[in-house]
């Protein structure tokens, strides 16, 4: 199973409001770790491939594409005909969400409320899968060193030799230029994709068991959207209803039948005073997770230093309560950006946190009693996307030094590494203790995607 801490973001980088400091602290200079961290290369010690559990978002920047043109896969100068990769069809792989537009809607309904007539699925026959070169990623997600998932504005991509060619899995060969791409990927062949109607409100929510082989179609009652799924059959999306001066309105649907059908369990107001049981309209929310089918979070950021966006349920997401933060000391005056937490255990997990004053820091809190209550490590003074493969083994990188612990936070050791990223960098994504990609987005439709293979001293470019 995959997940991935945020950025992240990793979002971050196109929906944070306020936290334009943030960006400045990641792409300086690095500053001298205090403490724990220190300036030693990180070392390259093997362990087996990831243990994480599935990753949601990372922050990263809505990329607005400006093509127009309507393209086949056939016709597509880009995406030569060749004959698929035998080693794609049987063994598929993983994926995820972008920061959705703000698009406003009122909704008062606070009781959960089935969504409708939802018509049965059907197939979208998926043609005969040519090869994408180059693609412009969106997003990236690797189930292991050799199988992944990635998204463009209308390509949902695999790859089966560590991302050196992608195959071209859309339904229907590909969707109109420009669409936002919004999806989760469990594992190398569960994966759910939510194409927004025009009005972000509504959408058509596509699903696939088989790699992408094939795929069902679902009518959703959500466009703009960050999806979350716990196994195969249990999920939620977390629907962006409009925002403003850093407020955010969502509602939040509930699936127990692998994204068949929907439920209304939260709707929001948008402008709504905070009561009991509420989320409030105000701050920007980042991501959304669960830890079984009752007990979740939503995490977010709001420009008043030392305050913790954070809010938990224990009934699938139908009320909620604030939960409290011990910001580490020194970072009192902080604005926070808080990740949704992973779990790697029954009751162990991570939940990642960005600290933004002055400049900009990351600080690990953890959790063995799933989530009731939070305890913080050392805060490392790099900021940027952050990316874990089990309880112990995280790393986050501002594009110019890379930071990575080993034991959950308490201690980092840093290292310049050989490339600078610090204005591109969107995503990174580790497979092991040796093995990572990152995702760099230089200008709007172009990406490069880079791999490294001694922990993150040294990266080079997939294309």
């Amino acid at each position: 199973m995959k997940p991935n801490l945020l950025p992240y973001s990793l979002i971050f980088l196109g929906i944070l409001i306020g936290l334009s400091a943030c960006r400045a602290g990641q792409n300086g200079a690095p500053t001298t770790n205090p403490a724990s961290a220190t300036s030693t290369p990180v070392e390259n010690t093997p362990t087996p491939t990831r243990t994480r559990p599935p990753r949601t978002v990372f922050v990263r920047p809505t990329l607005a594409v400006t093509e127009t043109q309507a393209i086949t896969p056939t016709n597509d100068p880009s995406i030569p005909s060749a004959t698929p990769n035998p080693t794609l069809e049987s063994n598929p792989p993983n994926a995820t969400p972008t920061p959705p537009p703000d698009q406003p809607r009122v909704s008062s309904t606070r009781t959960p409320t089935q969504t409708g007539p939802i018509p049965s699925p059907t197939s979208a026959a998926t043609p005969a899968k040519p090869f994408v070169q180059t693609p412009p990623l969106q997003f990236l997600s690797m189930v292991d060193d050799l199988n992944g998932w990635g998204l463009t504005d209308r390509y949902i991509l695999r790859t089966a030799d560590g991302g050196k060619q992608w195959i071209n899995t859309t339904p229907g060969g590909g969707f109109p230029a420009g669409s936002i791409l919004q999806g989760f990927f469990l594992n190398v062949n569960q994966g759910w994709v939510v194409v927004p109607a025009s009005d972000f409100l509504t959408g058509v929510l596509y699903r696939t068991s088989d790699g992408g082989n094939t795929w069902q179609s679902t009518s959703v009652p959500f466009g703009a959207t960050q999806l979350f799924f716990l196994d195969a059959e249990n999920g939620w999306a977390m629907a962006d209803r409009g925002s403003s001066a850093g407020s955010q309105a969502v509602d939040i649907y509930q699936t127990t039948d692998n994204g068949q059908t929907w439920i209304a369990v939260y709707q929001m107001t948008p402008g709504q005073a905070d009561e009991p049981g509420t989320i409030p309209y105000t701050g920007s929310k980042l991501g959304i997770s669960f830890h079984d089918t009752l007990n979740g979070w939503i995490t977010g950021t709001v420009s008043t230093p030392n305050t913790a966006w954070i809010f938990t349920t224990g009934d699938g997401g139908r009320t909620w309560s604030k939960q409290n933060l011990v910001i580490p000391a020194n970072y009192q005056s902080s604005i926070l950006a808080i990740q949704p937490p992973r779990f790697y255990g029954v009751a162990e997990g991570l939940l990642a946190v960005r600290l933004t004053q002055a400049s900009s820091a990351t600080s690990l809190f953890t959790t063995n009693d799933s989530g009731v209550s939070w305890q913080n490590t050392n805060p490392v003074p790099v900021s940027g996307p952050i990316d874990c493969i089990s309880l112990q083994a995280c790393w986050v990188w501002n594009g110019v030094t890379l930071a990575a612990t080993e034991d959950s936070g308490k201690t980092w050791r840093q290292a310049r590494t050989n490339v600078n990223l610090s204005s591109s960098l969107v995503l990174i994504d580790f497979t092991s203790q040796t093995n990572g990609f990152a995702l760099s987005i230089p200008q709007i439709g172009s990406s490069i995607l880079y791999q490294t293979v001694d922990g993150g001293k040294t990266w080079t470019p997939l294309w």
